[in-house]
């Protein structure tokens, strides 16, 4: 989940070209004999990594100063990421390019002064006493800590709980170790305040974190638990639940699971005011999820969902609505591969089958998630070659759908 909408969104022009052209580009026929190796290659961890920080980099460039906000990561992260990319793009994979993208220069200057103070009270405590019974102890803190902060040049150490309660236990128990004798001239937190006043503050401190963590897992939980009902088509549960997770967490995904909904009640109901309401509903749900993550491939998805159930428009604006909103998809992730099975089935409708195809040979691209999902993608694939009079491509997706399943039955 989002810490914090991306209220920055508005600040900076969103808008990147994509290097892909859906509609003119074919793909290259030789790859079809590689499309295993493609789907299991990976990219050096090394290099990977250089990918992720070159895109981090571009990312920062947008807003240098505030970031896009806590947690945002890993849902702006996709609109700058290269193709060759393959993690899971949920962290920079360096602490401190994280930090720089999420809270800007002042978070980053916050962290590095972090770090200075904990160097400085260290070298302080060294030069005024030497002799200390504890000074193996503060330099195995200090070792410590530096270590962890020397890895996370490399990786996301910060981000993992465990990681991130016992670095602070650790610090904790430096700042005891190396606090100033009473009646030093040493600066204090809290000097001169009461003692109620301190407890009043430190249980605020706690509380923000524990209510908002807490209401996050609800919103989840009731998240969920609308998105199982909506593949149920229980429709009236869906929307309880998911009106239920908005209040208790607004953010992009659940506006988005709610336009969703609207459209599959939509599709239900008979032809009337009732159901144009509902698609207006989907409509301003959507709006919303715009609002809050103008970054999300999600919205733009959902977009392409509405404009392909639009019966106001003529079948050239049709197509032109959809395919627009299709390649703002791709351009905030180029591995949304949802929108890339229904754009396909939605030509396939429309006698569009070469394009239809050329649509899935050009996600064949990029890394194709270990998802159930990999096994509509690869059938409808082999199906469209088939129908186009490619049998050798047919038969090498049959030969990677029939492993894809195995693997899938194997994981379950």
């Amino acid at each position: 989940m989002q810490s914090l909408q991306v209220v920055s969104a508005h600040l900076i022009d969103p808008y990147r070209v994509y290097s892909d052209d859906e509609f003119s580009v074919t793909a290259d026929r030789d790859d079809r004999d590689t499309l295993s190796p493609l789907m299991r290659s990976k990219v050096s961890s090394a290099n990977e990594r250089f990918l992720i920080w070159r895109a981090t980099l571009e990312m920062v460039e947008n807003l240098p100063w505030s970031g896009f906000g806590p947690g945002t990561f890993r849902s702006v992260y996709p609109s700058f990421g290269v193709a060759a990319d393959r993690s899971s793009r949920n962290y920079a994979h360096n602490e401190y390019l994280q930090i720089y993208a999420e809270l800007g220069a002042i978070g980053l200057a916050c962290c590095i002064g972090l770090g200075g103070a904990v160097a400085w009270r260290w070298s302080r405590h060294l030069k005024r006493r030497k002799a200390c019974e504890g000074t193996r102890a503060i330099n195995a803190l200090f070792w410590g800590m530096l270590a962890v902060g020397a890895h996370s040049v490399f990786t996301y150490n910060f981000y993992v709980p465990a990681t991130l309660v016992m670095f602070g236990l650790v610090l904790a128990r430096f700042v005891s170790i190396t606090a100033p004798e009473p009646g030093s001239s040493a600066v204090v937190p809290f000097r001169g305040f009461r003692r109620s006043t301190v407890v009043f503050i430190l249980l605020v401190c706690a509380s923000i974190p524990t209510i908002t963590l807490t209401s996050a897992t609800a919103m989840t939980v009731f998240h969920e638990r609308g998105m199982r009902h909506l593949d149920a088509g229980l429709l009236q549960q869906a929307e309880a639940a998911l009106t239920t997770a908005a209040r208790l967490n607004p953010n992009a995904t659940t506006e988005a699971a709610r336009a969703h909904l609207y459209l599959a009640a939509f599709e239900a109901a008979p032809d009337g005011a009732k159901k144009r309401n509902f698609f207006e509903l989907a409509v301003e749900h959507l709006a919303r999820a715009h609002a809050m993550n103008a970054y999300s491939a999600e919205v733009a998805y959902t977009q392409m969902l509405l404009a392909m159930h639009d019966q106001q428009l003529d079948l050239n604006t049709h197509l032109t609505t959809v395919a627009a909103a299709y390649r703002e998809t791709l351009r905030r992730d180029h591995r949304y591969f949802p929108a890339r099975i229904e754009l396909a089935r939605f030509l396939s409708q429309h006698g569009r089958h070469r394009r239809a195809l050329s649509v899935l040979e050009l996600g064949l691209r990029h890394p194709i998630p270990g998802h159930p999902l990999v096994i509509d993608y690869l059938t409808m694939l082999r199906d469209l070659r088939k129908e186009t009079g490619d049998a050798a491509g047919a038969r090498a997706a049959d030969r990677e759908l029939e492993r894809v399943r195995e693997l899938v039955g194997a994981a379950s």
